[in-house]
């Protein structure tokens, strides 16, 4: 709602963002990791929509940004 009321708020630019917890798998990385892929592929992907909808979708920037501090090298039982 607010994207919509671009205009009506006298906005230039706005800037939103989305935190999503839930990264940190231990077991079962690739089902854990493939589940949150989907639920973050269909959110941006109903977002995309909208903003298509709206006709903003070319001055749009996604970004993301992760740092979990992970190594490559596995303990066996996850990627600690």
């Amino acid at each position: 709602k607010l994207i919509s009321l671009r205009k009506e708020r006298k906005a230039e630019r706005d800037l939103f963002y989305v935190a999503v917890g839930g990264w940190d798998h231990h077991f079962e990385l690739k089902n854990s990791l493939n589940a949150k892929l989907v639920d973050v592929n269909s959110a941006l992907a109903a977002f995309a929509q909208e903003m298509e909808a709206q006709g903003v979708w070319g001055n749009v920037v996604v970004a993301t940004s992760s740092d979990f501090a992970r190594t490559l090298t596995s303990n066996g039982q996850g990627t600690d």
